[in-house]
């Protein structure tokens, strides 16, 4: 199996309404071998979030958790945005090697972030989308999360966030 074809079927595999896509995913066993199990069905959990905010939202107070709401509403592309900035100004720190202590990993493609996962032990727990939480190994993801990955402890500089919120949406 090459890896890359199946994270191009993973893709196609998680379009569409999100109560279908463990069974999309479960098709693809026919064809691949893979190691991905869903861990939450987003029914029983707030639908409105993104793997950003599962990955960090014990972290982060709730009136910032709002704002980021507010910006991700508008437009995919302003989510996307927003992540970017809050990495390009430090928010967490990043590096290219596991290290014992991450519990962080962030997905890139062609130096632009597309996603985020908590590390448990050898497997990554991240939430795709609008839809389920999936546990998985590091490259068992949709295609579009890109091919390069950096890890970090996972510890956050909130006034990082502060200020990019801030300097989007005014107080």
């Amino acid at each position: 199996m090459e890896l890359n074809e199946f994270r191009k079927e993973l893709e196609k595999a998680t379009q569409g309404i999100p109560s279908k896509h463990p069974e999309n995913i479960y098709s693809l066993s026919k064809d691949y071998s893979y190691s991905i199990t869903v861990q939450c069905n987003p029914n029983f959990m707030d639908a409105t979030s993104d793997c950003f905010i599962y990955v960090f939202k014990e972290k982060i107070p709730e009136e910032l958790i709002k704002k980021i709401y507010k910006v991700s509403q508008k437009t995919p592309e302003n989510s996307r945005n927003l992540l970017q900035e809050l990495l390009d100004n430090g928010f967490v720190e990043l590096h290219d090697t596991k290290n014992i202590g991450d519990t962080v990993i962030v997905y890139f493609d062609n130096g632009i972030v597309k996603h985020f996962g908590k590390i448990e032990k050898d497997k990554i727990i991240s939430k795709w989308g609008k839809g389920h939480i999936w546990k998985h190994i590091v490259f068992e993801v949709p295609i579009s999360y890109g091919n390069t990955v950096k890890y970090s402890n996972g510890k956050i500089k909130i006034e990082v966030l502060e200020t990019v919120l801030n300097n989007i949406i005014p107080i």
